[in-house]
């Protein structure tokens, strides 16, 4: 029996299954995905909080990761990167528009890539909910079942949003935590930490609340 063989003496039947290899190993990568808040709301303290991104994106280390954001209109998502300061560099780029909360489009958006991808956990932030909470509570019930986590940073104290961010963290076995921009030592702490569960350093969120010392679903407010 003869083996076809290509320049170098290497059959073609392994450098398919090396190529099926890396396919596999690619799809099955952790990956996170880093959502944000661009609507109008967040214009005052943009320039701000636009540091305090950076140095959030910065803080996940060498992760496959993407940016979701929404503004006016629209909710876009990057391709994959690799790197945290690749994503800070793609934050750079977003502007601020005025237009209603589409959080709903995010989770459809991570179930959606959950479908191709290994999803270890979801990042939101943002300051304020214009959404049916029940609408994004059945979303966040199948990305319980899918094990994707959402770790929400909540920006600020409007009190129709807290208890909805709550909730999300709290059905999909997450962590919450408010901030506002002196948060920023307090927050690298827990992104390092979420990049840490997503890179599979943490076998489980409970281990992760563990060294965070933050209780079930909830974080103290970090300000």
């Amino acid at each position: 029996m003869t083996r076809m063989l290509i320049p170098g003496g290497v059959s073609i039947a392994a450098v398919r299954q090396q190529m099926e290899r890396q396919k596999f190993e690619a799809r099955h990568a952790p990956r996170m995905i880093f959502a944000m808040d661009a609507t109008g709301s967040r214009e005052p303290t943009w320039e701000m909080a636009g540091k305090l991104h950076r140095e959030m994106g910065a803080a996940l280390g060498s992760l496959t990761l993407q940016l979701v954001f929404f503004g006016g209109t629209e909710c876009k998502a990057s391709g994959w990167v690799v790197g945290g300061q690749r994503l800070a560099e793609l934050m750079t780029k977003v502007r601020c528009a005025t237009g209603y909360t589409q959080i709903g489009r995010v989770l459809l958006h991570v179930l959606t890539e959950s479908r191709e991808h290994t999803i270890r956990a979801l990042v939101y932030v943002g300051d304020c909910c214009e959404e049916s909470g029940e609408e994004l509570f059945g979303l966040a019930e199948q990305l319980k079942r899918r094990k994707i986590p959402i770790f929400v940073f909540h920006e600020g104290t409007d009190s129709v949003a807290e208890p909805i961010f709550r909730r999300l963290a709290q059905i999909t076995d997450g962590i919450y935590a408010s901030f506002d921009t002196g948060s920023a030592e307090q927050l690298r702490k827990l992104l390092a930490g979420a990049a840490d569960y997503a890179a599979g350093r943490h076998k489980s969120i409970g281990d992760l609340r563990n060294v965070l010392l933050i209780g079930r679903g909830g974080g103290d407010a970090m300000r």
